[in-house]
């Protein structure tokens, strides 16, 4: 068989890339759940190798999403009733530990939180950085992420940045953290990153970047489809194509034009339907209403400005009442106004 030069190309740029200590290594498979389903194998065939089997906690934030299958539900509770509760068991239940996400607002409490965990019991951490997406589109505190992970990392924490969604250009970076810590905090250095979604520029890829000292033994784990020759060859440029649109400065045009004309939106008292809440970065956003009820409604009338504009906006939900702001990558500063004047709309038709 001819060698798949594509994949092999794709895995040299993510080692290189990445903030995972090198070397580094590379496992492909078909989604980020998928990833993250290898980077918890990753850690688990560590410790029983290297005896340390009762080595089996895990530290999870409260609203997280990791994916819907059965390895990561633990670490998906942005909707717990739905999501997780339904599917999971005793040993996900006992051996999961939930703490705030380090957020604008709950940081201190993280960091009380986290302190308080006796890390000589933990297996892993995963956390979604530099945002929260599907449970709110919460940014991070880049210094107590900082300080969370030298700790983790002083008891033998193994650390998970799950990049998925907020990773590849959508916060402005290409891996999530790579440019969360800043002045004198270390820099947030992942033994293991996961990355999906964009990175198949449409078609089904998930990737799990890792210290090559944790890498499986043979048999350990496998896939079929996984870094396939289309795959590779289409992340290959769609990983150039979201580089240049980040070294352009584009993302935080759209990062501008977003928060500003949120920001004014939520001002206009003549709304009244606000929390008064706004977040995000890069080209993520929510902004936060006073229930779920009027959060759906404001989706719906969206929807059938159809019947008046000849045009609709499809908007999605994010956490329990906001609606989040996820542009494409390539959106025009035309495009992203319009959209947002059909928002201000749909608001107004209330």
């Amino acid at each position: 068989n001819a060698p798949n030069v594509s994949a092999t190309y794709l895995a040299e740029i993510l080692t290189h890339r990445s903030p995972v200590p090198k070397p580094a290594k590379v496992f492909f498979s078909n989604s980020g759940a998928e990833a993250n389903e290898a980077a918890r194998k990753l850690c688990r065939a560590y410790r029983v190798r290297n005896g340390q089997k009762d080595c089996t906690k895990a530290i999870y934030f409260t609203n997280g999403f990791a994916g819907r299958t059965k390895g990561v539900l633990s670490a998906t509770s942005s909707k717990p009733e739905r999501q997780r509760d339904p599917f999971w068991d005793h040993c996900d239940q006992e051996n999961s530990i939930y703490i705030p996400y380090p957020g604008p607002l709950d940081f201190d409490a993280a960091w009380k939180a986290f302190s308080a965990i006796n890390l000589l019991t933990v297996d892993r951490i995963l956390i979604e950085l530099s945002c929260q997406g599907e449970g709110g589109i919460i940014p991070a505190n880049g210094h107590i992420v900082s300080r969370m992970r030298q700790k983790a990392k002083s008891a033998g924490v193994f650390w998970i940045v799950d990049a998925v969604q907020c990773g590849m250009g959508r916060d402005g970076s290409l891996f999530g953290c790579d440019m969360l810590s800043t002045g004198p905090w270390p820099p947030i250095e992942p033994d293991i990153l996961t990355l999906g979604k964009a990175l198949g520029g449409g078609l089904p890829i998930g990737a799990t970047i890792f210290r090559s000292d944790l890498d499986f033994e043979m048999g350990e784990h496998s896939n079929t489809f996984g870094g396939g020759p289309l795959v590779a060859s289409v992340a290959l440029t769609a990983f150039s194509s979201i580089d240049e649109i980040i070294l352009s400065g584009h993302v935080k045009k759209i990062e501008s034009l977003l928060g500003d004309t949120l920001f004014e939106i939520l001002a206009n008292e003549n709304h009244g339907f606000f929390s008064g809440e706004l977040r995000g970065k890069g080209a993520m956003w929510a902004l936060e209403f006073d229930s779920r009820g009027v959060r759906d409604r404001v989706i719906q009338a969206a929807e059938e400005l159809v019947r008046t504009e000849k045009r609709g906006l499809r908007l999605l939900g994010a956490g329990q009442k906001s609606i989040r702001f996820m542009p494409p990558l390539t959106i025009t500063e035309k495009e992203l106004k319009s959209a947002l004047n059909l928002f201000d709309k749909a608001l107004r038709s209330l």
